[in-house]
C-alpha cells in the first residue's frame, strides 16, 4: 500500500496546480497593464494602512500618510512587474466565492491613477505555490491565478519604498572634510590642487592623494541602513560627534549619535535620523594618516 502512497499525492499536487486552467474554459491571456508610462499615482491598501506614491517632475514622492522621497528603482520595479502579468489561469466568476480567494471588496488592493482612468486590482492570498497569487480587477468578475511578482514587490509599510540615500555627492567636487567623533578629529583640505591634513595647531601636513580618493569616494554615496519609528531618535541616543564635507559651494553637515548600549548608530540630517551600520560610521569618520 505504501508504494502507492507518493504517486497519489503527486497526483494530487499536479491537479490542484492545473486546476483552474483544467475546469475553466475562458483563458483570457491579456496584460494586467497595458501602458506603463501613464501611470502617475499608486495607492496601495495594506490591512488598515494606504500607502500613497506619487510621481512629480521625474521623480516619485510618498505623500501619504507622510511626505518622503521615494526609491525611484523599488516604484519602477513594481510597475515593470505589473506590466509583464497576465490575466490568465481564470478560477470563478462566482461573488460567493472571492472571500475564500481573499478578494473580496474588504481585500488588501493596488490601485494605479493613470490621468483620469483608475484601475485597483484586489490582491488575495497564495496560490498553491508561493510563486503564484489570486487577484481580482476591480470591474471584473473573475478572479484570477497569476505569477506574485508584482505583488512580491509591493511595500508592507512606508519604510519599503523610502529612498534611503543620506546624500550623493561628487567625489571629485569635494574641496573640505571636517569630523569629530568623540577625542578624535579629522580635518582635510585641498588647497592648490593637493590634499593637506590640518592639525588642531592649524600646521598644514601633505597627506596621500590616492588615499584621500579612496575614502572620498567611499563616502560620497552614503545610504541609510534603515529609518526610525516616528523619524525620531530613540530617547537613550547620546550625540558623538559630526561630518562637514564642503562640495563645490555647498556644505553638508550630519550629526552622528550612538545609543547609549550597545553599537547602533545614527545620522541625523536636517532634523531626519537615519539608521547606520557600524561599518558605514567607521568608513565616514576613519582617519587618514599624513604622509610621512
Amino acid at each position: 500500500m505504501k508504494r502507492y502512497f507518493l504517486p497519489i499525492i503527486a497526483i494530487i499536487l499536479v491537479v490542484l496546480y492545473l486546476a483552474p486552467s483544467v475546469f475553466e474554459s475562458k483563458e483570457r491571456g491579456s496584460l494586467l497593464l497595458t501602458d506603463s508610462s501613464k501611470v502617475k499615482k499608486i495607492t496601495v491598501k495594506k490591512g488598515t494602512e494606504k500607502i500613497e506614491i506619487v510621481k512629480e517632475d521625474g521623480q516619485w514622492w510618498v505623500t501619504k500618510p507622510k511626505r518622503y522621497r521615494a526609491d525611484n528603482s523599488k516604484v519602477e520595479d513594481l510597475i515593470a512587474a505589473l506590466s509583464e502579468t497576465m490575466l490568465e489561469n481564470p478560477v470563478t466568476d462566482d461573488p460567493e466565492k472571492y472571500s475564500i480567494y481573499r478578494v473580496d471588496k474588504d481585500a488588501d488592493y493596488l490601485e494605479l491613477h493613470m490621468g483620469s482612468d483608475r484601475k485597483r486590482i484586489y490582491t488575495g492570498k497564495r496560490g498553491p505555490r508561493y510563486s503564484l497569487v489570486y487577484i481580482r480587477p476591480e470591474g471584473d468578475e473573475t478572479v484570477y491565478l497569476v505569477r506574485s511578482r508584482f505583488v512580491d514587490r509591493m511595500p508592507r509599510g512606508v519604510a519599503d519604498f523610502r529612498d534611503k540615500t543620506i546624500w550623493a555627492l561628487r567625489a571629485d567636487s569635494i574641496k573640505e572634510v571636517q569630523w569629530q567623533e568623540g577625542k578624535r578629529y579629522l580635518h582635510i583640505l585641498k588647497k592648490d590642487g593637493k590634499w593637506q591634513r590640518i592639525e588642531g595647531d592649524k600646521k598644514e601636513t601633505s597627506i596621500d592623494e590616492k588615499v584621500v580618493k579612496d575614502y572620498l569616494e567611499g563616502i560620497s554615496s552614503l545610504h541609510a541602513s534603515g529609518f526610525l519609528p516616528e523619524d525620531r531618535l530613540p530617547d537613550d541616543a547620546i550625540e558623538e560627534g559630526y561630518i562637514k564635507v564642503q562640495e563645490g559651494e555647498k556644505e553638508d553637515t550630519l550629526k552622528l549619535y550612538k545609543k547609549k548600549k550597545g553599537e547602533e548608530y545614527y545620522l541625523l540630517k536636517e532634523d531626519m535620523p537615519y539608521r547606520i551600520s557600524k561599518y558605514t560610521k567607521d568608513a565616514l569618520f576613519k582617519d587618514l594618516e599624513p604622509t610621512r
